[in-house]
């Protein structure tokens, strides 16, 4: 038996100590200084909430600066969209009208085709 309370001396010992230190804390904490350590875990909790809140704050105007400069990108990328569809219209109209030049047949169609471009012909 001597031998078996060598073995287990150390945490029955170890036991007692933290049974004894929670009982202390749980009689403590209900006594009159439980309104001392709930003031000091009030200021605690205070300051963390202001801490949190100034950086939900800083956040969140980040938030709405890179929202204004989403909104003003998807503007300037909606005007290059139009002039962009605007050109390869033009280009495609172009493409078709060179496609579509062959050299006049007679020269009454040649002289209207200088008509069209604005140079004045003798008819």
């Amino acid at each position: 038996m001597l031998e078996f309370w060598k073995k287990i001396q150390k945490y029955v010992i170890g036991g007692g100590i933290i049974i004894a230190c929670l009982l202390l804390l749980y009689f403590g904490l209900r006594g009159p200084s439980s309104l001392f350590f709930q003031s000091i875990l009030d200021r605690h909790i205070e300051q963390y909430r202001i801490e949190y809140q100034a950086k939900m704050d800083a956040k969140e105007a980040e938030n709405k600066e890179l929202l204004k400069k989403t909104a003003e990108l998807q503007g300037q990328l909606k005007v290059v969209q139009a002039n962009y569809l605007k050109t390869k219209q033009e280009l495609n109209t172009l493409k078709k009208e060179v496609v579509n030049i062959n050299e006049p047949k007679t020269i009454k169609e040649a002289k209207d085709r200088l008509n069209a471009m604005g140079y004045t012909v003798n008819k």
